[in-house]
């Protein structure tokens, strides 16, 4: 592997996994009671949720790395928008394209490498149906840079996807998705939760990232060093980052994504 994709997987572990720490954080925001019992249902049905995305994984790879190409674009796009804000399609599925279907049309050879990793030889498969999509993604990009030109809206967000498509198409796969992951999405997701909190509620959130991104480090390169017959950690810190990855979006997404429901407060 080379020394910029190993770069690039330390920083997706080390810089991308805390924005997902603070998901215990977001369920006492949106009414999650703050007692032993619900903090206990809470991590199991996580673990839970987590555990059966790996098993699925594992017997089902091409399913399983497909609907985490879907769920991850549109986790990605939901995320440019503010909760109360009203989504425009165009600009929506414009960037959910973004790394399901742009990055893997404009890096094919380096992409299809990866697949093979995390879906095996099935997954060329991927790559027509890829294939099509851009052009579908052409389409809505077209309408969404019509709009723009004709109102001026989403500026900053359209200035942005501009850069990202430049960024994908100037470094490989893993670098730039790395560049949208640890310095876009990561950041501007810990922001918006830390920004609600008080001081006291800020200093609690931050102790319980650095505890379970510490626990998440451990779990990831402990597995990566075991699956390893030579206990050289490179492909297989590919894909098991990548799986975990996809076990930890799948509870966070149903978390910070569909949750919309407070729970009481005084239950």
């Amino acid at each position: 592997m080379e020394i910029y994709n190993w770069i690039a997987m330390l920083c997706i572990i080390l810089l991308g996994i805390p924005h997902g720490a603070l998901d215990n954080t977001i369920a006492r925001m949106k009414g999650w009671p703050d007692t032993v019992n619900y903090f206990f249902v809470f991590h199991f049905s996580y673990i839970v949720i987590s555990l059966l995305v790996i098993v699925f994984w594992l017997y089902q790879p091409l399913i399983s790395l497909i609907i985490f190409l879907l769920i991850s674009g549109l986790h990605f796009a939901n995320s440019e928008y503010n909760d109360d804000e009203k989504i425009n399609k165009v600009s929506f599925f414009s960037h959910a394209g973004l790394v399901p279907i742009i990055i893997p049309w404009m890096h094919t050879e380096e992409v299809i490498d990866i697949f093979f990793l995390l879906a095996g030889d099935a997954a060329t498969l991927l790559i027509p149906l890829i294939t099509y999509l851009f052009y579908g993604w052409v389409l809505v990009f077209f309408l969404y840079t019509v709009n723009f030109i004709r109102r001026k809206s989403f500026v900053q967000r359209y200035v942005q996807l501009i850069i990202l498509l430049i960024l994908i198409y100037l470094f490989p796969p893993l670098v730039s998705f790395t560049i949208y992951f640890c310095l876009i999405h990561g950041p501007r997701h810990m922001n918006k939760v830390l920004r609600k909190l008080s001081k006291k509620e800020k200093n609690q959130a931050i102790k319980e990232t650095l505890i379970y991104s510490m626990v998440t480090f451990v779990l990831i390169f402990s597995a990566a060093y075991y699956v390893s017959d030579n206990k050289m950690i490179s492909e297989d810190l590919i894909r098991i980052t990548f799986i975990a990855l996809a076990a930890l979006t799948v509870p966070h997404m149903i978390l910070v994504d569909y949750m919309k429901v407070s729970f009481n407060k005084n239950h």
